[in-house]
């Protein structure tokens, strides 16, 4: 659970790190190399200099602007002469202020009349610049005064100059340069936040270390990717202990502190330009936490809107809603704003605050604002930001709100979400007692689908949050129960008591998906999806994403893949929740794995869910792995190991032990793959004495990783017998799909007896994860070399490099054997390009590694061959036979792994290459 402040930071710091790191470091983020601009640069030196246009690099305040400029001015080559020119609020207020370096420098009197002040420096200029290109670096053009910008455009117009602009926007020009724009002389180059990706290699370099991805992800999401909000809030964090270095990896370990005074000054710099109309809808929608459209132009002008969502301040949330951007501009905000003026936009706002679903995530904001202004919270206010606040993992304040509801321990949604955030709070005896209590007294006295409702999401919350779905079982048969008795008093419509059927056979169905439970589920599953006529679109969806999961573990990928398909087109409607369509996604990555679609599967992972003030759900669930879970299914070791070892840091420090357990099994096997054999066997002792899940979605991929740590790094009998039990338990629960993995992987390591088991199993399955399996099991027992080739195409096909390796090179085992060359060479050049794929080498690395595996006579006819000379030519220099010379040169492509004269050729010039170079 992360700290909801940073209390206790110099506790955290010395648990964290040893005594000579027991104090923030000193970290200089002045002097962090510029990411992800490299091709902007190139393009606006090209524009200036080639095509004798000006650029316009627009972009919101902090985002780089300046950097930019200094480091164009770099690249220009000496036939350039630069003129740096900066705009000011200061120099806006006298004429020709930006210039005035330039006027001082001209002689006579100080001319008044633009077109003289051209004149004059349009001369200096030209003396200058000894002939050069002149190019004018204008930074802050929208402060300029006009008459500033009248000469500058005079200059680009006449040809004597050209120019970079830097500005906030086009509507924030003056006239004259916008009339640039407008007559083609000037292009645009919007400058963009960073996103994600860039983030994480910003933060990296600053920092010269690992970056949790969760740290990423927070620190990207509060700071909306702007390199100036993330460059002073990351050094904030670091030094109010939120964010920490532990074990060679910076980790998130607080929640994010926005209290610094240098966070507060680099808004004060943004903001100070607004308006006052614009000041007050901003403070309005951070108070607020949003508003609708409608009820924002009451109080303030479209224009101040259009306004706020220009400056990239606030952004459209929904079809109606209006709320700050940025997590932390908000925050600032509505912090600045003194109690007296808080009180008088509350007032301002009035009592007719929308409180419909559209305004549901302004709930938490406006509650705490109310209490902040000392206002009485309204029930339903308290109640849906209490929910609100357990949504967003943040326990503390949902049980503030609680605290104002009178009637808090007699309604059953207020006692479940007080429940739930006692559960987030690591408070389970307090959340039972609180639940029980409740389930004892007042919950037979409700209607009943009230009673159903509770059951319902107290099932739901002992099986997910507790990690308990037996006890799951037992309130949802309980339920059962109650539904199928006596007649209900008041009666119930018929309508309503079949919502409540469906919703409780979806629970039971997900609670049976928990555990692994595949093949009971989807019969009620089926009529759900397909009959659930009446049913809410919602929960159809849910239903059908649980089908197609379970479809998928049983075997029929095809039909899975269908449903899933059609799911995922249904989703795409602005009416289903950002929430629920992330849910949702995730059930289809067993779908695609074990159908054979990977690159499906790594681009669901690849988006990752995002941060909360606490560690709630986000740590439970499967996507915080991110790439690295699918780097270890492909057998790629050290991608995994890069991915993953950022990752098992940051569990570690918030102690999520179910996604650290299948980091951990997936590092064992990564290690093992590479010989660390003790790495492998540490990772998988902290393995063993993590608590035990009762989550299949977590206990299957932690079995297969685990079961093949084992036995890459002790092969023999004992491994063997692990993955057929492990084979054998799946087989038993019915999921074969899973049950075809390990008996794949038992194949491949060299188990020959299980093929045909395997090709059993794999004809009972779907999708081309199976169609390799059947045609390795079927190459290996008819000793067929072309069938286990094709085998380990379709694996190359979904992404999965060390199949295929593996297929070529029993394919290879088997060709020599029968004295096939031609399948054996072909057999071993497959191997050799998957092994180079999965090692992220060159395409010749292993060929130049193997060259002084050569003979003699071997390396004197490569030489000859690579200096032109034919075979013929070679078999009367060396006074051999031709025939030799085709011998030895068989010899030599097998050993490099290549085929032909002209991959030979690529080898030996990379090794001469190479040896020059050392």
């Amino acid at each position: 659970m992360l700290p909801a402040t940073s209390d206790g930071v110099s506790a955290r710091w010395e648990a964290g790190n040893t005594k000579s790191e027991s104090s923030p470091p000193a970290l200089d983020f002045d002097h962090v190399p510029l990411v992800g601009r490299d091709r902007i640069i190139g393009q606006i030196v090209e524009t200036v200099a080639s095509h004798a246009r000006g650029v316009l690099l627009a972009g919101d305040h902090g985002t780089g602007k300046t950097a930019l400029l200094e480091h164009v001015g770099q690249t220009f080559n000496r036939e350039v002469y630069v003129v740096p020119v900066r705009g000011s609020s200061i120099g806006a207020r006298t004429d020709y202020g930006a210039l005035r370096f330039l006027i001082d420098a001209t002689e006579g009197e100080e001319p008044k009349n633009p077109i003289f002040v051209f004149q004059k420096v349009s001369k200096l200029l030209r003396v200058r610049s000894g002939g050069r290109t002149v190019v004018l670096l204008v930074d802050n053009a929208h402060l300029l005064d006009e008459l500033a910008a009248v000469v500058i455009g005079l200059l680009v117009r006449s040809g004597q100059a050209r120019t970079v602009i830097a500005s906030t926007g086009i509507s924030t020009l003056s006239p004259d340069l916008v009339g640039l724009w407008k007559d083609g002389l000037l292009d645009v180059q919007d400058i963009l936040p960073f996103t994600p990706a860039e983030t994480e290699t910003w933060l990296a370099t600053a920092f010269n270390a690992n970056i949790s991805p969760l740290a990423v992800t927070t620190l990207w999401d509060h700071s909306g990717g702007n390199p100036l909000i993330l460059r002073t809030l990351a050094a904030e964090q670091v030094r109010a202990g939120s964010l920490m270095e532990k074990d060679g990896t910076y980790v998130l370990a607080a929640a994010v502190a926005l209290d610094g005074k240098p966070l507060s000054d680099v808004l004060a710099a943004r903001l100070s330009r607004l308006s006052v109309g614009e000041r007050n809808a901003l403070e309005l929608l951070a108070l607020s936490g949003g508003l609708s459209l409608e009820m924002l132009r009451r109080i303030t002008t479209p224009k101040d809107i259009d306004s706020l969502v220009e400056r990239g301040l606030a952004v459209r949330a929904g079809r109606v809603m209006i709320r700050v951007k940025s997590p932390v501009v908000a925050e600032i905000v509505s912090r600045e704003v003194p109690p007296g003026r808080s009180m008088h936009l509350q007032k301002l706002l009035g009592s007719s605050v929308d409180l419909s679903a559209d305004s549901q995530a302004s709930m938490k904001a406006l509650a705490s604002w109310q209490l902040t202004c000392g206002s009485a919270l309204e029930p339903e206010l308290a109640l849906g930001a209490a929910e609100a606040a357990n949504r967003s993992g943040e326990g503390g304040p949902a049980l503030r709100f609680l605290t104002h509801l009178r009637d808090r321990r007699t309604s059953h949604r207020a006692v479940l979400s007080e429940a739930s955030a006692l559960l987030q709070l690591n408070r389970p005896a307090e959340a039972d007692e609180v639940l029980e209590a409740f389930s004892q007294g007042p919950l037979n006295l409700l209607p009943l689908t009230s009673m159903a409702d509770f059951i319902l999401k107290r099932a739901a919350l002992a099986c997910i949050q507790k990690d308990a779905p037996s006890e799951a079982e037992g309130y949802l048969r309980e339920l059962r129960k109650r539904l199928s008795g006596t007649e209900s008093v008041p009666p119930v419509a018929s309508e309503i008591m079949r919502s409540l059927g469906d919703q409780l056979t979806l629970s039971e169905a997900t609670i049976s998906s928990y555990q692994g439970r595949y093949n009971e589920s989807i019969p009620a599953l089926t009529l759900l999806y397909v009959n659930g006529r009446g049913t809410s679109e919602e929960l159809r969806l849910r239903a059908g994403a649980l089908l197609s999961e379970a479809l998928a573990m049983i075997g029929r990928q095809d039909d899975a893949v269908r449903v899933a398909e059609e799911v995922a087109e249904k989703m795409q409607v602005p009416e289903i929740p950002k929430r629920l369509h992330a849910e949702l996604r995730k059930r289809f990555i067993g779908v695609f794995l074990t159908a054979g679609m990977w690159n499906k599967c790594a681009d669901i992972l690849s988006h990752m869910t995002g941060p909360r003030a606490a560690s709630g759900l986000w740590l439970g669930e499967l996507d915080v792995l991110g790439a690295g879970l699918m780097q270890a299914y492909e057998g790629r070791a050290r991608q995994t190991l890069e991915a993953l070892e950022p990752i098992i840091v940051q569990l570690r420090f918030l102690r999520s032990e179910p996604a650290l357990g299948v980091a951990l099994a997936a590092s064992a096997y990564a290690h093992a793959l590479q010989g660390n054999l003790r790495e492998s066997s540490d990772c998988l002792r902290e393995l063993k004495a993590l608590p035990q899940g009762n989550a299949w979605h977590f206990n299957g991929h932690l079995e297969y990783f685990s079961a093949l740590a084992q036995a890459v790094a002790a092969p023999g009998p004992e491994a063997t017998a692990e993955l057929l039990q492990r084979a054998d338990e799946e087989q038993l629960a019915g999921r074969v799909s899973h049950e075809l993995f390990f008996l794949s992987a038992l194949v491949r390591l060299g188990e020959l007896t299980a093929a045909p088991r395997m090709l059993a199993v794999a004809r009972r399955c779907q999708g081309a994860f199976a169609e390799a399996c059947r045609m390795l099991a079927t190459g290996l027992m008819a000793e067929n070399p072309e069938l286990l080739l094709t085998a380990g195409d379709l694996a190359k096909g979904f992404g999965n490099e060390r199949f295929c390796r593996d297929a070529a090179l029993a394919a290879h085992e088997i060709a020599v054997r029968t004295t096939n060359r031609t399948a054996a060479r072909r057999a071993l050049n497959v191997a050799g390009e998957s092994e180079r794929k999965i090692n992220g080498q060159s395409p010749h690395h292993a060929a130049i590694a193997l060259l002084d595996c050569l003979t003699g006579r071997e390396r004197e006819i490569v030489e000859r061959v690579t200096a032109g000379a034919s075979n013929r030519d070679i078999a009367q220099q060396l006074h051999i036979s031709v025939r030799t010379v085709e011998g030895h040169l068989y010899q030599a492509y097998t050993k490099l792994q290549i085929s032909g004269r002209d991959l030979l050729h690529q080898v030996h010039q990379e090794a001469a290459r190479a040896s020059v170079g050392e």
